[in-house]
């Protein structure tokens, strides 16, 4: 596992420890189905990897992703997306990332 996938977990992980903690914000969708159950959608990905808008619809639309339509929304379980970040995806051998 290299630097970036580290500090990428560590960043998931902090974020939904916090989700976890924090009170019900109502200005958002809540997507804590359960306490072991939280869901992220682009935005939250974009806050918690620096990543841009455009690197993280491309993930989101990464077949090998696991994720849920929810009505208009996109979302990713945060066990996947630690999961996902964990594996290793080289632009050279994956035809998806070529094009970015």
């Amino acid at each position: 596992m290299n630097i970036m996938q580290q500090k990428a977990i560590e960043r998931l992980s902090a974020k939904s420890s916090q989700l976890a903690q924090a009170s019900v914000d109502y200005s958002r969708p809540v997507y804590v189905l359960s306490p072991e159950v939280i869901m992220y959608d682009v935005q939250d990905v974009m806050n918690m990897t620096g990543y841009s808008k455009k690197t993280v619809l491309k993930l989101f639309s990464d077949p090998e992703l696991p994720k849920l339509r929810i009505g208009k929304k996109t979302v990713v379980e945060a066990h996947a997306l630690i999961a996902y970040c964990a594996t290793t995806h080289d632009k050279d051998e994956v035809d998806f990332w070529r094009d970015m």
